[in-house]
C-alpha cells in the first residue's frame, strides 16, 4: 500500500557546478548528482513526486536570487518540503556553514555565498508539515548542528529530518571521473534504485540510512550524518524498487489534450489559474489585468471582480483602461464596456487618474475605433477649456492628455493642445509637480528643447519625464524619428535608458521576433543602435540601485526580439544587485529587477515553452511571477508558438 504525496509539497533541488573563482574547482560531479536527484523523484516507477512538484536549480550565480528563490517556496509550502544542494560548502570565519554558488569568494563565503542560517530561517518560518534537507557537501553536518541549536539556535519545528554527506569537520568525496555522481548522492541512488528487501512499498530515511552509512562504509568513503525530529524520518522518499510495481507518479493536474488546440488551452488555464491565485493572495489585480484579458477575454469579469474587490475606483481606472487597450481589436464590445466604465468614472470629477485612463484608452482605440476614440479626446479638450467649471489642475492634465493621444496621429493638432496646457502651466506656479509633469510630456513630443528648458526650471531631469510617457512607444509607430529625437534630446541619465528602450520596442519597422541565425545589428540597425545607447547609458550609472531600475527598463524591450541575448543582459547585471549595500534597498531593487523577467519568459514562449513556464515559476517575487506567468499565456494565446522549436510542458 503505497501513500500518495500531500498536497502542496515542493522538492527544490539546487546543484553547483561551475564556479567563477579559481580557488573554486568545477565539480563536474555535483550536476551529474543533482540530474540523478531530479530523476529519482520524478522517475514513474520510483519516485513519489510529479514533475510540476521539483524546482531544479543549477548553477545560481548569486546566493541572494538562490535565497530568496527557497523562501519563496518554503513559505507556499504547507506538505512536504524538501531541500537538496550539491555544491562546494565552505566554513565562514565564524564556524559556520556557506553553500556556495556560481559567484562565491572563497575568502568572503558569508559575502558571497549562502550562509546555512538564511536557509534555517526559511525552514523556521515554512508551514511544511514535514522538512528535509539533504546537504552533498563539505562540512555539511554543521548544519545538524545549527537545526539542533548547537550554534545558530534551534529550529522550533516538529517533523525536520536532515541528512549530510559529511560531519561537521570531514569533507565530502567527489570521483575523479566526470561521468559519475559524487561519492554520497550515487551510493544513496543506487540504494534507491536495488531497493531494500524488507517488505515495506516504500522507503522512508528511517529505512535507508542503516543501508547508505553501512555501504559508504565499506568503500572507506566519509560518513554520513543525520537529524531527526518527531516522525520526520518515517517520510517516504521513494517506492522500494524490490518489491513495488511500477507506476506513474501521482499528478496534480489533468493529462494534456493530444490535440495541439487542445494543449495551448490547458497551458494558458492553468497558467492563468496560478497568476490569479497570485493576484488575489496580494490583493493586486492591476499589473497582470490586461495580460489576462488579452489571453483569455472570459477572463475579465473575474478581473474586474478581483479589482473592485481590493482597489478603489480611483486606483482602478487605469488598470480598466489597461484592459480595454487589450481587447481592442479582439472583442470591442467587451473593449467599449470597458470604456465606458472609465468614462463614467471620469464623468464623476474622479481628476488625474482617470484623465490618464481615458488617453490611453483613446491612444490604442485609435488604430481600432477612430470615432470613439475622438470622443474621448473630445471629452478631454472640453474639460480641459471649461475656465469656469474646472479647476486649473485638471484642465492641464485634460489637454495634457488630449495632446499626448495626437501625438500618435497628427503632431501638429498635439502641439496646439501642448500649448494650451503649456499656458495654464505658466500661469498657475502652483500646480502639482505631478501635474506639471504630465504638461512637459505633452510638450516634449513636439518641442523637446522647450520642454527641458521647463523641467530644468523646476529641477526636473528631462529624461525621467520621458521615461515616463507611456505614450512615447505608441508615437515611435507612427513618427519613429520624431520619437528618437525626443528620447535621444538632453545629458544622460538613470532616466534616459528607459526613453531610449520604449523607443527601440516600438519602431515600426521591427515586426516580429528574430530568428535563429538573424542579428539585431543586420536586420533591425536602428533598433541595435538605440539598444546599444540605452545599455551605454546603464553602464554609464555609478550609484547601483538606480542601474539596475534603468537595466531592469531596458531588458524588457530587448526580449521583444531576442530573449536568450536579454536573459545574458539580465545575468550581466545581477552582479550590480550584490553591490547595493543597504538590504532594504537591495530587495526593493531585486523586486523591480525581477518584473524584467516577465518579457524574457513571453519572448521565450515561441521557442521553447518548456522552459518559458519554468522560468516564469521559478520567479521568486510574487509579483514578477504573475506577471510572467500571465505573459507566458497572453504569448501562447496570440499563437506566437513555433511546434518545431516550442516544447511541450512537462
Amino acid at each position: 500500500m503505497t501513500s500518495p504525496l500531500p498536497p502542496h509539497s515542493q522538492a527544490f533541488l539546487v546543484g553547483v557546478s561551475s564556479y567563477d573563482h579559481v580557488d573554486l574547482p568545477p565539480i563536474q560531479p555535483a550536476l551529474n548528482s543533482l540530474k540523478a536527484m531530479d530523476a529519482l523523484l520524478t522517475d514513474p516507477g520510483l519516485g513519489r513526486w510529479p514533475r510540476n512538484r521539483v524546482e531544479t536549480v543549477q548553477d545560481p550565480p548569486l546566493w541572494i536570487d538562490l535565497a530568496l528563490r527557497f523562501k519563496e517556496t518554503a513559505r507556499r509550502t504547507t506538505g512536504v518540503l524538501l531541500l537538496y544542494y550539491v555544491g562546494h560548502g565552505v566554513i565562514a570565519h565564524n564556524g559556520s556553514l556557506c553553500l556556495t554558488v556560481r559567484g562565491t569568494r572563497p575568502d568572503e563565503p558569508r559575502i558571497t555565498g549562502l550562509a546555512w542560517e538564511h536557509v534555517a530561517e526559511a525552514f523556521t518560518a515554512s508551514p511544511a508539515r514535514v522538512k528535509i534537507a539533504i546537504l552533498d557537501c563539505c562540512f555539511a553536518g554543521r548544519a545538524i548542528e545549527s537545526l539542533s541549536g548547537n550554534q545558530v539556535g534551534p529550529l522550533e519545528v516538529k517533523g525536520v529530518y536532515t541528512l549530510t554527506a559529511t560531519s561537521a569537520n570531514r569533507t565530502a568525496h567527489t570521483p575523479a571521473d566526470n561521468g559519475a555522481c559524487t561519492s554520497f548522492t550515487g551510493t544513496l541512488r543506487d540504494l534507491l534504485h536495488e531497493g531494500i528487501p524488507s517488505g515495506r512499498t516504500e522507503l522512508t530515511f528511517a529505512d535507508l540510512y542503516p543501508l547508505l552509512e553501512a555501504r559508504l562504509r565499506e568503500k572507506g568513503l566519509p560518513l554520513p550524518n543525520q537529524c531527526n525530529t518527531a516522525t520526520a524520518a518515517d517520510f517516504p522518499l521513494t517506492l522500494n524498487r524490490s518489491v513495488a510495481p511500477a507506476r506513474p507518479p501521482a499528478v496534480d493536474t489533468a493529462e494534456e489534450p493530444d490535440d495541439r488546440d487542445g494543449a495551448r488551452a490547458a497551458h494558458i488555464a492553468r497558467l492563468l489559474d496560478q497568476t490569479l491565485k497570485i493576484a488575489s493572495d496580494l490583493g493586486a489585480y492591476g499589473p497582470v489585468a490586461p495580460l489576462v484579458v488579452a489571453a483569455d477575454p472570459e477572463q475579465t469579469q473575474t478581473v474586474r471582480d478581483g479589482l473592485a474587490r481590493c482597489g478603489s475606483p480611483d486606483a482602478n481606472a487605469l488598470p480598466l483602461a489597461a484592459m480595454s487597450a487589450a481587447l481592442a481589436g479582439n472583442d470591442d464590445d467587451l473593449a467599449e464596456a470597458l470604456a465606458a466604465d472609465v468614462e463614467r468614472h471620469f464623468h464623476d470629477g474622479h481628476g488625474r487618474p482617470s484623465s490618464v485612463a481615458m488617453a490611453a484608452v483613446a491612444g490604442v482605440l485609435l488604430a481600432h475605433d477612430g470615432e470613439r476614440a475622438m470622443r474621448l479626446v473630445d471629452h478631454l479638450v472640453r474639460i480641459g477649456r471649461d475656465a469656469d467649471g474646472e479647476p486649473t489642475r485638471r484642465r492641464a492634465e485634460a489637454l495634457a492628455a488630449a495632446s499626448r493621444v495626437f501625438a500618435a496621429v497628427d503632431l501638429d493638432k498635439s502641439g496646439a493642445l501642448a500649448k494650451e496646457a503649456e499656458a495654464l502651466y505658466l500661469a498657475d506656479p502652483y500646480l502639482p509637480l505631478d501635474t506639471q509633469t504630465q504638461v512637459l510630456q505633452a510638450i516634449a513630443f513636439t518641442r523637446p528643447g522647450q520642454a527641458a528648458g521647463l523641467a530644468d526650471a523646476i529641477f526636473l531631469d528631462f529624461s525621467s519625464i520621458v521615461a515616463g510617457a507611456d505614450q512615447l512607444a505608441i508615437v515611435a509607430r507612427r513618427f519613429p524619428s520624431e520619437a528618437m529625437t525626443v528620447a535621444q534630446h538632453g545629458d544622460p541619465s538613470p532616466f534616459k535608458p528607459a526613453a531610449l528602450a520604449r523607443v527601440a520596442g516600438a519602431l515600426p519597422e521591427a515586426d516580429r521576433p528574430l530568428r535563429p541565425g538573424e542579428r539585431l545589428e543586420v536586420v533591425y540597425p536602428r533598433v541595435y543602435n538605440l539598444f546599444k545607447d540605452a545599455q551605454a547609458a546603464v553602464d554609464g550609472i555609478a550609484d547601483p540601485e538606480a542601474k539596475v531600475r534603468a537595466a531592469a527598463e531596458v531588458i524588457p524591450a530587448f526580449a521583444r526580439y531576442q530573449s536568450d541575448s536579454a536573459r545574458k543582459l539580465y545575468r550581466t547585471y545581477m552582479g550590480t544587485v550584490a553591490e547595493i549595500r543597504d538590504p532594504d534597498a537591495r530587495a526593493r531593487a531585486m523586486s523591480v529587477y525581477q518584473t524584467a523577467l516577465a518579457s524574457i519568459a513571453g519572448g521565450m514562449t515561441g521557442t521553447d515553452l518548456e522552459g518559458a513556464i519554468r522560468l516564469a515559476r521559478s520567479i521568486p517575487d510574487l509579483r514578477a511571477r504573475a506577471l510572467a506567468l500571465a505573459s507566458v499565456a497572453k504569448e501562447l494565446a496570440a499563437g506566437r508558438l513555433d511546434p518545431d522549436r516550442g516544447r511541450r510542458e512537462r
